[in-house]
């Protein structure tokens, strides 16, 4: 489950900056909101990416595992929150907001309560990913062992917020589910 990525550990499949060179030429975000930054390989991709697209960059998570990683996403322009995302729930709104299009990551530690917590604010512009995401659990992914979303963890949320699946078939291949408002 590691890959390396700029030279910094990434959890992620091997080729997933593809999915996200792709979901970015295609959404062109202005604002990146990515919950759970870990290591820092796919944080580094994103805040070069959003220094070029002039795109607000704010990554959060609950400890810094490398310093580095904070330097290059300040450095870029980007912001650390080193918090509890529940914690900021009416900031990232604000920023959701104030936003023309957002791309929310959900990696933190608690990735259906990050989807169900933010994808109330959602508008159709807007994007939803997340990360660990396995479509059955009971039956796996002999090429991913973490499985922290299923779809049944996402039913009752599709239908209470009116959200659909987002490009299935790129970004199954990575374990990782999007959703957006219809």
């Amino acid at each position: 489950g590691f890959n390396v990525i700029f030279g910094m550990p990434a959890q992620q499949k091997i080729g997933v900056l593809a999915m996200f060179s792709e979901i970015l030429a295609k959404e062109e975000p202005d604002l990146i909101i990515e919950i759970g930054f870990g290591y820092g390989g796919i944080s580094s991709f994103l805040s070069l990416y959003s220094k070029i697209r002039n795109c607000k960059f704010h990554a959060y998570d609950i400890e810094i595992r490398i310093q580095e990683i904070v330097d290059i996403i300040r450095g870029l322009g980007g912001y650390i929150h080193i918090k509890d995302v529940f914690s900021d729930e009416v900031f990232i709104a604000n920023l959701i907001g104030h936003s023309t299009k957002c791309l929310i990551l959900c990696d933190g530690g608690d990735k259906v309560g990050e989807l169900k917590t933010f994808s109330k604010y959602l508008r159709s512009s807007d994007l939803i990913i997340s990360h660990d995401y396995i479509p059955n659990k009971s039956v796996g992914d002999p090429t991913w062992l973490w499985c922290e979303v299923e779809d049944n963890d996402l039913v009752d949320l599709m239908t209470e917020q009116n959200l659909c699946y987002y490009m299935p078939d790129l970004l199954d291949k990575y374990n990782w589910v999007g959703l957006r408002r219809i």
